[in-house]
């Protein structure tokens, strides 16, 4: 396991990038046309984020860093919306958070995905409770969300989750458990039938039904880089009786390494994590992630303001 690794930008950093992102105030191309935005923003970013981050973040992409990254004191926005819809809260927030998100992305130098079966468009997601959904195991929901690897339920899954808190909510927690305490507790039988493919793996909620066909759970990638198709919730299936077996095997894996190896953060305001997705090099490893707690709006649904929101993106690396 490579582990993880913890920084915070110093007062002058942070104000070069509250700088920098004053610039693009409400521009929607953050959402809707990263690579030329990229093109802009990265060579500043550059200039900003300090060597040590810089070369982690390399390292991350190279499958030879750590599995998670945490950036703290990050700038958000001044003014959050408390718009019933996330639509309206996109359009009527500044772009401060959005710039360090994709900026910091930038870095890995790999292609920012958009999921069309999504409910949300764009490159940029919010992960915040909407009133409609707050029973839903997602982003839009409002209370707790199963361990999983993010849409593992296409081919091209992300190889880098990244989650940017703007407001975070005491008592909710961001969870995650590395895929190499999950594996420690399956055999080896069962580690090579989940290899083969004949396993179907399905969208959950917030998407529209999207399956995954002849896919092999233990999956490959280019250049010897390994994805794990992990999911804590009944999202993985097979017509063949080994392959039901060694699902419930996981199933039971992904419980004990909960049980005995689980981590968890409250995250505040500012802070970016970066997340091997659950694909690494040379190795079957990365991190699984969920949510923990319900939020204050689940409790009590007319609370409008102090929400917590999160933003996401999902990277796939150029694999070499």
């Amino acid at each position: 396991m490579y582990g993880e690794k913890h920084f915070t930008l110093s007062e002058t950093e942070k104000m070069s990038l509250l700088t920098l992102a004053k610039s693009y105030d409400r521009n929607m191309r953050l959402y809707y046309d990263t690579d030329k935005v990229i093109n802009e923003i990265l060579p500043e970013i550059r200039k900003i984020i300090p060597a040590d981050i810089l070369s982690v973040i390399k390292d991350m992409k190279n499958g030879s860093g750590p599995e998670l990254i945490t950036i703290g004191n990050l700038p958000v926005d001044d003014h959050l919306p408390d718009a019933e819809s996330l639509e309206q809260k996109v359009a009527e927030k500044t772009r401060v958070s959005e710039t360090c998100l994709v900026g910091i992305n930038a870095l890995l130098e790999g292609k920012f995905q958009e999921e069309k079966s999504s409910h949300q468009l764009g490159f940029i997601h919010q992960v915040t409770p909407v009133k409609k959904f707050l029973g839903e195991a997602s982003g839009r929901g409002g209370g707790s969300i199963p361990f999983h690897a993010e849409n593992m339920f296409v081919d091209k899954n992300p190889s880098i989750l990244s989650l940017f808190c703007l407001q975070g909510e005491a008592g909710v927690e961001t969870e995650y458990l590395y895929v190499s305490d999950i594996i420690k507790y399956l055999d080896k039988e069962t580690l090579e039938v989940l290899k083969r493919p004949i396993f179907t793996i399905v969208s959950g909620d917030g998407f529209d039904r999207k399956y995954l066909y002849k896919a092999s759970v233990l999956d490959h990638r280019e250049a010897d880089w390994r994805v794990c198709r992990f999911y804590e919730e009944d999202r993985i299936f097979s017509d063949y009786k080994e392959g039901t077996d060694a699902v419930e095997k996981l199933h039971h894996a992904i419980n004990r390494a909960r049980d005995k190896d689980l981590k968890s953060v409250e995250l505040s305001g500012g802070t970016l994590l970066l997340f091997s997705n659950a694909t690494r090099k040379n190795h079957h490893g990365g991190v699984l992630h969920g949510r923990r707690g319900d939020m204050s709006i689940k409790r009590s649904p007319e609370k409008k303001s102090g929400q917590r929101w999160l933003q996401r993106v999902c990277v796939e690396l150029a694999y070499h």
